[in-house]
C-alpha cells in the first residue's frame, strides 16, 4: 500500500496506526512509544527506495507530534474533501484511498470530517465514500446496474467487527468447532507477523473491552487507571468496575462515528491513558480489516479464498440479509439501482425467499423505495477443487465438480420446479430468479464440468414456461493467457450460450501480453495438455502456420495420445474430439454421428476423460517471446470480434481485477481500451463481484473509473452513457423478468 502513497509525511503515521506488532506489544505488556525499534524499523521499511535524508526528515516530524487524533486527522485531510455537506474522497486520490482502506477502517477518517464541518452524524448503513464524480455526471447517470455482486462478502467490515465484539466468545467457538474455517484463517494471519488463531481472538476480547471503556469515558468524563505493565488484566479489571450502560438501539455505523466524533470534541483534554487505549482500538481494527480485505500484497484467487473461506464475515451475515440490502441501498435515494444478487445453490430456494421477503419487508416499513432500488437474483454454482489422484485408477476429469453440481442440479430444480407449479400470486413472487453462474477458481475446473447440467436446468425451467440468462466466470485467472481465452471460448460454446448471455470478467481478453509476460519474468511452468489444447484452438481460431507452433502441436499429441497424427488430422479429428468435452461421457452425440472417424474421435475424448493423467498433466516449461505477444493480441480480437457476433456480454470489475489478475495500478486496467474500441466489440458493463472483499461498491468502481480518466468530465460522460446503454440491453432483470 505504501507504494501508492503520494505524500510521504503521511507514512510515519499510517504505519504507526496499523503496525500489527505494536497490538501485540500492548498485550504483551511491553512498554513502547514512537520511538520503538521495531517500529522505527518497520516505518524505513514502508519509505520504498527513498534516501536516508527523505525518511528521517519525515520520522522527525512524526516523532514531535505525538497525538493520534493529530494523525488521524492528517491522514483524513490528505484524502478526504466536504462538499455541499458530503463528505468525497479527493480528486485524483481514490485509488490512494482504495489502498489506505485496504489497511485501516475508513470510519475515523470519515468520523473527522463529520466533526470538523460539523455535519449532523446521518443514519447510514454504508461508509464508503466515493469521489466527486456526481457533480460532473449528466441525465445518463440516472440509473445505474450491478449485474455481478455475489451477496456473501459484501458486507462492509465494519459489520462483522461489531458482530465479533458484541460476543467474542461465540465468535470463537465458531471456528472451534470449524477446522477448515480456521485453517484458512491461519493462513492469513501467518503472513501478518505470524499471528496466531489464539492472539487473534485474544485480540479481539480486549478490543471490546477497550471499547466500552472509551464509550465510558465519553459518558462519564472519568476512567480507571490502567496499568500498561499488566494490560489485559488492568483493562479486564477497569471493565469488571465499570457502570453499565443501557444498550440504545442504534445503527451501529452511527454509534460508531459517534464515539469518534466525541473523542475529536474531548481531543485538547484527552488523557494520555485514553488515547494509548484508542491507539490499541485502532490498531486491532486495522488487524481485523486485513483478514476481511483483500491486500495489494495479495495476488490470486487462492488469496481471495483464504478471505472468503475464513467465514468472519458469515458470522455476521448468517443474521439474514437486511443490513446488507440497506448498505447496497444507500445512494439509491438519488439514483435507481438495479442489482442481480448471486447466491449458491445450496438451500437456494431458502436463500431466495429470505432475501425477497426482506426486501419486501424493507420496501413495506419505506426504508426502500421500490422505483429506485431493485433486485433479482441468480443462481451461482461452485468450481471445485479436484481430489488429489493416486495410483492408477481410471477417473473421469472433473469427476467431483460435475458430480457435485449434479447433485446440487437436482436439488436445485426440485425446489424451483415445485414453487413454479405454486399458484399465480406465488408464482410471481419468484419470477426475480432470472439466471446462472458458476464461480471459483478457474484453475479447479473448467466449463465442461457444468454444460450437462446447465443445460438440464435451463431446458426443464424453459418447459415450465421459465427463461433465465447464463454468465459464467471466466478469463478471470489462468496460467497463461491462451488459457484464460481458452477457458471464454469453452464457456460461450460448451455452455451452448444464447445472444445476451453474458462472461464475468474476460481480463484474458483484455489484459496487455506483454505487460502479462514480464510481470511473469518470461517464464512459465503449465501442463503439457492444456497447453497442446490452447495451440490447437489457437491454430483453428487464427489459421496461424507457424511452423514452430504446429510442430510443437504435433510432438505435444504423439506424446500425450500415442497417435501418429498429421497436423491436418489433428485440427480436424482432435479439435473434434475436444469439443465433445462440452457433453456427458455417455450421450449421443448428433454433431459427429456422420463423421468418418467418428469411433476415433470418440477414443480420442475417451482417453482424455480417463487413461491421459500421467500425459495430459505432465509440467512443461514454456518461454515467453515477443513473437507471442502480438500472435495473443491477434487471438484476443478473434475472439471478441465472436463474442460479439453472438451478441454475448462482458461484465468487467475493475477492483476485483486489480487485486486477483495481473494488474499492478487501477490504469493499467483494459476496461477503457475496450471502451474506447468502437468496432468488433462486445457490449461491455461495469460491476463491483464481491464488495466486501475488495471494500468497493458500484459507485467506488465509477470513482475509479472517473480517476483512471483523470477526472475528464466529457470522456467519463461518454463512457456512463454507454456503460448506462449496455447494463440495459444485457441485463437479465430486463430481459427476462416478467412485468
Amino acid at each position: 500500500m505504501y507504494s501508492l502513497v503520494s505524500n510521504r509525511s503521511l507514512i510515519p503515521s499510517i504505519s504507526y496506526l496499523t503496525y500489527g506488532a505494536l497490538w501485540k506489544k500492548y498485550l504483551n505488556n511491553e512498554q513502547f512509544d514512537q520511538t520503538d525499534k521495531d517500529l522505527k524499523l518497520y516505518i524505513r521499511k514502508n519509505f520504498l527506495y527513498a534516501p536516508e535524508y527523505v525518511y528521517e526528515k519525515f520520522y522527525k516530524n512524526f516523532i514531535a507530534e505525538n497525538d493520534i487524533l493529530k494523525f488521524i486527522e492528517q491522514i483524513a485531510s490528505s484524502f478526504l474533501e466536504c462538499k455541499a455537506g458530503e463528505i468525497f474522497v479527493q480528486s485524483n486520490k481514490m485509488e490512494e484511498w482504495q489502498g489506505l482502506i485496504s489497511i485501516i477502517s475508513p470510519i475515523p477518517f470519515v468520523a473527522y470530517f463529520y466533526y470538523i464541518h460539523s455535519i449532523k452524524l446521518p443514519n447510514i448503513f454504508s461508509i464508503l465514500p466515493t469521489n466527486n464524480y456526481k457533480f460532473s455526471i449528466n441525465e445518463n447517470f440516472s440509473e445505474i446496474y450491478d449485474m455481478h455482486i455475489h451477496i456473501n462478502g459484501t458486507s462492509e467490515t465494519f459489520y462483522a467487527w461489531n458482530k465479533a465484539l458484541s460476543n467474542p466468545k461465540a465468535f470463537i467457538d465458531t471456528y472451534n468447532d470449524s477446522p477448515n474455517h480456521k485453517n484458512s484463517l491461519e493462513e492469513l494471519l501467518l503472513q501478518d507477523l505470524s499471528t496466531s488463531v489464539y492472539d487473534f481472538f485474544l485480540m479481539l476480547e480486549s478490543a471490546r473491552i477497550v471499547r466500552d471503556l472509551l464509550e465510558k469515558y465519553i459518558k462519564t468524563d472519568s476512567f480507571d487507571n490502567i496499568d500498561f505493565h499488566n494490560f489485559y488484566k488492568s483493562i479486564y479489571n477497569a471493565k469488571c468496575s465499570s457502570t453499565k450502560f443501557p444498550q440504545q438501539r442504534t445503527n451501529p455505523y452511527t454509534k460508531e462515528l459517534e464515539l469518534w466524533k466525541n473523542l475529536f470534541n474531548k481531543k485538547d483534554k484527552l488523557p494520555q491513558e485514553i488515547r494509548s487505549l484508542l491507539h490499541f482500538y485502532v490498531l486491532c481494527q486495522s488487524q481485523f480489516e486485513r483478514i476481511l480485505v483483500q491486500q495489494i500484497s495479495q495476488n490470486g484467487f487462492k488469496q481471495f479464498l483464504y478471505i472468503s473461506d475464513n467465514k468472519i464475515r458469515d458470522h455476521y451475515e448468517d443474521d439474514g440479509f437486511k443490513e446488507r440490502l440497506l448498505q447496497l441501498n444507500e445512494r439509491s435515494r438519488n439514483q435507481k439501482i438495479n442489482l442481480e444478487i448471486r447466491i449458491t445453490p445450496k438451500n437456494f430456494c431458502t436463500k431466495m425467499e429470505k432475501i425477497i421477503n426482506t426486501y419486501t419487508k424493507l420496501v413495506d416499513q419505506s426504508l426502500v423505495n421500490k422505483d429506485n432500488f431493485k433486485i433479482s437474483i441468480i443462481c451461482h454454482f461452485i468450481k471445485f477443487e479436484e481430489p488429489i489422484r493416486e495410483g492408477k485408477i481410471s477417473i473421469q476429469r472433473f469427476a467431483h465438480t460435475k458430480a457435485q453440481t449434479l447433485k446440487e442440479t437436482k436439488s436445485f430444480l426440485g425446489c424451483l420446479e415445485s414453487l413454479l407449479d405454486s399458484p399465480i400470486e406465488v408464482k410471481k413472487k419468484y419470477d426475480l430468479f432470472v439466471g446462472l453462474d458458476a464461480a471459483g477458481n478457474e484453475l479447479y475446473s473448467r466449463p465442461e464440468s457444468f454444460s450437462h447440467s446447465f443445460s438440464i436446468i435451463r431446458k426443464r425451467l424453459k418447459n415450465k414456461d421459465k427463461n433465465i440468462g447464463i454468465t459464467f466466470h471466466a478469463g478471470e485467472e489462468f496460467i497463461h493467457i491462451l488459457s484464460g481465452i481458452r477457458y471464454i471460448y469453452e464457456a460461450y460454446t460448451f455452455l451452448e450460450y444464447q445472444p445476451g448471455d453474458r462472461i464475468g470478467h474476460a481480463n484474458a481478453l483484455g489484459l496487455e501480453p506483454k505487460a502479462w509476460r514480464e510481470k511473469l519474468n518470461n517464464h512459465i511452468t503449465i501442463k503439457k495438455g492444456e497447453w497442446l489444447d490452447n495451440l490447437i484452438l489457437f491454430v483453428v481460431k487464427t489459421k496461424c502456420t507457424d511452423k514452430d507452433i504446429l510442430n510443437d502441436i504435433i510432438q505435444y499429441w504423439q506424446e500425450i495420445y500415442s497417435n501418429n497424427f498429421t497436423i491436418e488430422e489433428i485440427l480436424d479429428i482432435g479439435f473434434e474430439a475436444y469439443k465433445l468435452r462440452q457433453y456427458a461421457y455417455d450421450a449421443e452425440i448428433e454433431s459427429i454421428a456422420k463423421h468418418p472417424q467418428k469411433d476415433i474421435i470418440h477414443n480420442i475424448y475417451k482417453k482424455y476423460l480417463f487413461y491421459t493423467y500421467d500425459t495430459y498433466d505432465e509440467d512443461i516449461e514454456i518461454q515467453l517471446n515477443e513473437k507471442f505477444d502480438v500472435y495473443i493480441r491477434g487471438f484476443q480480437d478473434v475472439i471478441l470480434l465472436e463474442l460479439a457476433q453472438k451478441e454475448i456480454v462482458i461484465e468487467s470489475m475493475i477492483s476485483s481485477n486489480i487485486r486477483i489478475s495481473f494488474y499492478n495500478r487501477y490504469k493499467e486496467h483494459h476496461i477503457i481500451k475496450w471502451l474506447d474500441k468502437q468496432h468488433n466489440m462486445p457490449l461491455v458493463t461495469l460491476a463491483s463481484d464481491d464488495p466486501g472483499i475488495f471494500n468497493t461498491n458500484i459507485f467506488c468502481e465509477y470513482s475509479h473509473l472517473y480517476d483512471m480518466l483523470d477526472q475528464n468530465n466529457d470522456k467519463f460522460n461518454i463512457y456512463n452513457k454507454t456503460l448506462a446503454n449496455n447494463a440495459k440491453k444485457a441485463s437479465f432483470v430486463n430481459r427476462y423478468l416478467k412485468k
